[in-house]
């Protein structure tokens, strides 16, 4: 240990004043072009706001979560809607398979709570499973 602390002392000395401020430069250069820069993240989305931040939702990408608000609908009507589609209109959500009565009735009731966006690759197919569990 102390003949490394010596060799590294004399490898220092050697080093003038001009030759430590080019060694110096040299090490900052080198760390800023090995630091990892930030992704950038999609957020250009329009319906950002139906995916659960509002009193509408978007059938076509809000997760089964964003339908809690609406008493009776989370989680079997909200699983129905997001296991299928997508849908072109709100509409569309009436020809699911097999769609109990109970459940149309539900989606009768919220149907001016739900608009249709175009799917988008980023939270389609995420609508049954976002996640987030708590």
């Amino acid at each position: 240990m102390m003949s490394a602390s010596v060799g590294f002392g004399a490898f220092l000395g050697w080093f003038n004043d001009k030759r430590r401020k080019q060694a110096a430069s040299a090490a900052l250069a080198a760390a800023i072009s090995c630091a990892p820069v930030a992704a950038n993240a999609y957020v250009d989305f329009d319906g950002i706001k139906y995916l659960g931040a509002s009193d509408k939702v978007d059938v076509n990408n809000a997760s089964v979560r964003a339908y809690r608000q609406f008493p009776g609908m989370y989680p079997k009507a909200a699983g129905f809607i997001a296991t299928h589609g997508p849908y072109d209109a709100v509409q569309d959500i009436y020809k699911i398979p097999d769609l109990p009565d109970k459940v149309k009735e539900l989606f009768q009731k919220y149907e001016g709570n739900l608009v249709c966006f175009p799917p988008n690759p980023a939270y389609f197919l995420d609508r049954s499973n976002d996640g987030i569990y708590k």
